[in-house]
């Protein structure tokens, strides 16, 4: 177990913003994060749709990225929470076992990806999650959720565009089973290639960003909208309206988190008086 005091949470975020937590604890093991855990904490994975608040956080927090074992069994893959999504992609082209295409660019654990139900290039981790261990919302009595676990279906996490049911609920991911499909590993890396040149060409890849903020409206791009509201290289202080994607903020030098919310609330406003409609933040908020 690794246990940091007063540690910046701009070296845990993708957004490369945050202030200082008093407490960050990070299992090397599921057994023990289920020793550790209790309603008292905040439990995060590599940072990735996350924006940290400026000032001092209180409420301890779980980092899960030490936790990433996976291994396959069949066109089955069975993953721990913070295993990066990523490594996983790869490790299954290799393996000739298709359906985590769309996951090869994405920076974020599995475990927050299932929680996001996150989405690129037509896929979704609903199309792939098979079932998933979870470890049960408790009371806060430390110790009291070691033996408190129990799986989940694909029905059960009641996925939905970028949510499931762990966005309402203290109950957490513990290890996911994915199902994929077998094809040609080349025909799957050639496909992941074709997503990650697609990326890099159209998404501000090499600026701390948090992925897309706003949600898609009934199938409308909120970068489309953003854009066509004149919006690209709106900056607050440090945070820009991507130039490149309108549906990105960056962090161009030194940007805070209220700069973020300032240019999300500035962003949801010009939106909502030209077009009438009211964006949603994608991301979540930690302070």
């Amino acid at each position: 177990m690794i246990h940091l005091t007063d540690e910046l949470m701009s070296k845990h975020s993708t957004f490369k913003i945050g202030g200082v937590a008093k407490n960050v604890y990070i299992p090397e093991s599921l057994e023990e994060f289920k020793g550790l855990y209790s309603n008292e904490f905040i439990v995060i994975g590599n940072g990735s749709n996350i924006l940290f608040g400026d000032g001092i956080i209180e409420t301890p927090i779980i980092i899960t990225t030490k936790m990433n074992k996976f291994y396959i069994d069949g066109e089955k893959i069975i993953a721990e929470c913070g295993a990066l999504i990523i490594n996983i992609a790869l490790s299954a082209a290799k393996n000739g076992l298709s359906g985590l295409e769309f996951a090869g660019s994405i920076p974020a654990t599995i475990g927050g990806c299932v929680y996001m139900n996150a989405g690129a290039h037509g896929g979704q981790m609903s199309n792939i999650v098979e079932s998933t261990e979870v470890l049960k919302e408790n009371i806060g009595l430390r110790g009291a959720s070691a033996t408190r676990t129990y799986i989940i279906n694909n029905a059960q996490h009641e996925f939905g565009y970028r949510t499931s049911i762990f966005q309402h609920t203290k109950e957490i991911i513990l290890a996911t089973n994915l199902k994929l499909k077998q094809d040609n590993p080349n025909k799957i890396i050639f496909r992941m290639n074709e997503h990650l040149e697609n990326r890099k060409k159209n998404q501000p890849i090499g600026q701390p960003s948090d992925g897309s903020i706003f949600k898609k409206l009934d199938g409308i791009s909120a970068g489309q909208l953003i854009e066509e509201c004149g919006l690209k290289g709106y900056t607050i202080g440090g945070a820009q309206v991507s130039q490149r994607h309108a549906g990105f903020i960056v962090n161009i030098g030194n940007a805070s988190a209220q700069n973020v919310l300032n240019l999300i609330e500035f962003i949801k406003n010009k939106v909502y008086e030209e077009k009438g409609i009211k964006l949603e933040e994608e991301i979540r908020y930690i302070q």
